[in-house]
């Protein structure tokens, strides 16, 4: 049986992320200590603070209530109490998923 009328099956795996309008920035979600978390909201820069280190392992999601769930709803881990809103390039993000270790 046929259904022309309905749209086509999405992919097994895809990544849905807020974008802008234009589509060129998407939001993902990111969790940080206190520490690290004021200092990048306060100065809207990441490396705002002298305890961010771009070797440490940390996950980016690209929906709020995802990282909320794996952050333990900012309770798990002292490390993980503060969940930020990240704009990012969306080749960037792209760029990411392709060099990630």
């Amino acid at each position: 049986m046929s259904f022309p009328n309905l749209p086509p099956k999405p992919p097994t795996r895809q990544i849905r992320a807020l974008q802008d309008q234009d589509g060129a920035r998407i939001t993902v979600y990111q969790a940080y200590p206190s520490t690290i978390a004021t200092a990048a909201v306060a100065h809207q820069r990441l490396d705002a603070s002298p305890d961010f280190r771009t070797t440490r392992m940390t996950w980016i999601k690209p929906s709020w209530a995802w990282m909320l769930y794996r952050s333990g709803y900012s309770y798990k881990d002292p490390g993980q109490e503060r969940i930020l809103a990240i704009k990012m390039k969306r080749e960037d993000f792209l760029w990411q998923q392709q060099h990630e270790e």
